[in-house]
């Protein structure tokens, strides 16, 4: 498997083969994609969509499926105060979890689902080297302080989680 050479940039020679890749590193990721209409609430039946860091598009193409009569928009700017925010990544497990137990199940899948042994370790050196794993305590904190109401995870799978928020003014609220 080519990897492109840098993490930190998304462009066209990483763009073509990200979905391909995003779905042999990220478990679950269709199944992520098909939770966001559900995730994201009851949006009036025109809703429009902002979606930041939209990559190669496909969270938008799930979205659109469900949701045909939403319109989306794809951005890095602005949010509207009080408009949920659903976000994926990395991260280094919440509390009581053990990273490095989750993180070799997760070199057993990738495994499991055809990749060499060799593809494993060189992604997984990559990953390490380029990224950093921030602890679901981290975002708890963080995010507040960036003027969104604390995040609910609603999914993980070994190091990969998704949560929803929403943008607020002023003081941060626990999302319910």
């Amino acid at each position: 498997m080519d990897e492109p050479s840098s993490i930190g940039t998304f462009d066209e020679e990483r763009a073509a083969g990200y979905d391909d890749r995003i779905r042999r590193v990220a478990p679950g990721y269709e199944a992520l994609q098909a939770a966001l209409p559900s995730v994201m609430g009851t949006p009036t039946p025109d809703a429009r969509v902002l979606v930041v860091g939209a990559g190669t598009g496909a969270e938008i193409l799930a979205m659109a499926r469900a949701r045909p009569d939403w319109r989306f928009t794809a951005i890095g700017r602005s949010l509207t105060a009080g408009a949920p925010v659903a976000f994926a990544d990395l991260f280094a497990g919440g509390a009581g979890a053990d990273p490095e137990r989750l993180r070799a199940a997760w070199r057993r899948w990738c495994r499991q689902t055809g990749r060499s042994g060799e593809e494993v370790r060189r992604a997984f050196a990559k990953m390490e080297r380029e990224l950093s794993f921030a602890s679901a305590e981290t975002l708890d904190d963080l995010l507040p302080e960036a003027g969104f109401a604390a995040p609910t995870r609603f999914y993980q799978f070994f190091l990969w989680g998704a949560w929803r928020t929403r943008r607020v003014d002023g003081t941060a609220e626990r999302e319910e």
